[in-house]
């Protein structure tokens, strides 16, 4: 794992190197997960549409040409995940401190909830820490179609 710091003038971030097995470019920003088709080698990973949120190992940390390696981030702010933005009640303006999850039909992050936990069940008891928070607000986009835009969020993915 490899960590950023910087005294006195930003915050701890935390990366860990990975190689793309997606079969095509990996964008700056995006949801990756670990490659488990075969491949678990701890290294490989691809976009998130379709999979599980439990093999979820971070966010591409900058464009990641195919079958090659880059870095992922995996801990810390990042200004340039790609969330979703949906006009609708479902989707309203996000606040600093709401919790993003997984959205795999598009491959962003989108509202989840207004601060709080995620839940694993219906059962408060079993809630998960959130892994993506909303470190900016982002507004709905107006429109009752979906589209995406990049916000600064805090990653917890340790």
């Amino acid at each position: 794992m490899k960590w950023k710091t910087i005294v006195n003038t930003g915050a701890a971030v935390g990366f860990l190197p990975v190689r793309n097995d997606q079969g095509a470019a990996l964008v700056a920003g995006q949801v990756v997960v670990w490659d488990m088709a075969g491949t678990e080698d701890g290294l490989r990973v691809i976009n998130e549409a379709g999979t599980t949120a439990a093999l979820v190992a971070g966010l591409a940390h900058t464009a990641i040409p195919d079958d090659d390696k880059g870095l992922i981030q995996v801990y810390g702010p990042d200004d340039d995940a790609i969330v979703c933005r949906v006009g609708s009640a479902s989707n309203d303006s996000v606040a600093v401190g709401d919790v993003y999850d997984i959205y795999s039909a598009s491959n962003c992050l989108k509202y989840q909830n207004a601060g709080g936990a995620i839940l694993a069940t219906s059962s408060a008891a079993s809630a998960l820490p959130p892994m993506f928070v909303a470190a900016a607000s982002v507004g709905s986009g107006g429109a009752s179609s979906l589209s995406t835009t990049t916000a600064k969020v805090f990653l917890r993915l340790l």
